[in-house]
């Protein structure tokens, strides 16, 4: 059986797609605007506020969120709330919305340590 033509230029550009989603930790979907359960992140209102509720729910400092959306510091900052741009607050753009999606999605929230975990117990044995 003969394939239709394009089909394997078509599978190739498909296999590209699945690898750079894999690399960059992007759900395959978001890339193909299938459906995505978006119900922690809201792109369209995103703003300082939500920024700064998905930087603690990820346990992250402002460095780290800001290394892991290859921004930097400063920008990580303002999207927290914390300066102004020369235009006003800083509101994070769509892509940065979607990119902290991506990486909750990926990594998930932050987990307690065990060591968190340790204390709790041991402060209600008591």
């Amino acid at each position: 059986m003969t394939e239709p033509k394009g089909f394997a230029a078509a599978r190739r550009k498909a296999r590209e797609l699945v690898d750079h989603c894999a690399f960059y930790g992007i759900p395959v979907a978001v890339m193909v605007g299938a459906d995505v359960d978006m119900s922690t992140i809201d792109p369209e209102h995103f703003g300082q506020a939500e920024f700064e509720a998905w930087r603690k729910r990820m346990g992250w400092s402002h460095k780290k969120a800001a290394e892991e959306l290859d921004i930097s510091l400063r920008m990580a900052k303002y999207y927290s709330g914390m300066g102004r741009t020369a235009t006003g607050p800083a509101q994070p753009p769509k892509a940065i919305a979607l990119a902290c999606e991506s990486l909750e999605t990926a990594k998930g929230p932050a987990r307690r340590s065990n060591r968190a975990l340790h204390a709790d117990r041991e402060e209600s044995s008591t």
